[in-house]
């Protein structure tokens, strides 16, 4: 069985196994807390998309300044999330509530009128 992305792929992606499992868990928790998802893959789970986001380099990071007498750590970095993906995501979910709203609101009418009929 073939996966995409490949972890081998992800891992180039960033400094290592670690970060990358912190950035997509990170990742995967904006999306739960409902961010807009920036690819176009259907997927259900979280963790998938954000993988996917990820590889196509949607999500990257960059470490703290203020946690560098610390050392290397782990969570001492921010997700980089590129703006304009982010904000064409957001209107295309802005257009999807539209039309959903409108398709409920014809619905409605439709319905008004059976009533009206019966």
């Amino acid at each position: 069985m073939m996966l995409y992305p490949a972890i081998n792929e992800l891992n180039k992606l960033t400094d290592s196994r670690y970060t990358l499992v912190v950035l997509t868990a990170k990742r995967a928790r904006d999306i739960i807390d409902g961010k807009p998802v920036l690819t176009d893959v259907e997927a259900e789970r979280p963790v998938s998309l954000a993988t996917n986001e990820i590889a196509e380099g949607l999500i990257t990071y960059k470490r703290s300044d203020g946690h560098k007498e610390e050392g290397e750590t782990f969570e001492n970095f921010e997700l980089d999330i590129k703006c304009d993906a982010a904000l064409a995501s957001d209107a295309a979910q802005v257009e999807n509530a539209e039309e959903v709203q409108s398709e409920a609101e014809v619905e409605e009418t439709v319905a008004e009128e059976t009533d009206l009929d019966a």
